[in-house]
């Protein structure tokens, strides 16, 4: 997928992805935007730009629930969510012997 240009977008949308839980609006908006401009209103933006990356007719992909946000990415893709998850199998299934 080509990736927008804006780098806030970008910052979100990999914020988002690596997100293991709904991200409330207020610390993405802190971690995002230091100016008191409008933050909220930078936050909308960035999203209404990921909904048009990321959903389709056949999934939406980017839920809000009240004050949070979360990506749903379970029938996409992500080469960082693959490789996240074989460092945990790997984990799992490596018991180091007693004395190393």
């Amino acid at each position: 997928m080509a990736l927008p240009p804006s780098r806030k977008v970008r910052a979100l949308l990999a914020y988002l992805t690596l997100a293991p839980k709904p991200v409330a609006r207020g610390p993405l908006c802190e971690l995002l935007w230091d100016v008191p401009n409008d933050p909220r209103g930078e936050l909308r933006w960035c999203l209404s730009k990921i909904r048009g990356l990321l959903n389709d007719r056949a999934c939406r992909r980017v839920h809000t629930h009240g004050d949070t946000v979360q990506l749903d990415l379970s029938q996409s893709l992500v080469d960082v969510l693959d490789v996240l998850r074989a460092a945990d199998d790997a984990r799992v299934s490596y018991a180091p012997r007693p004395g190393f």
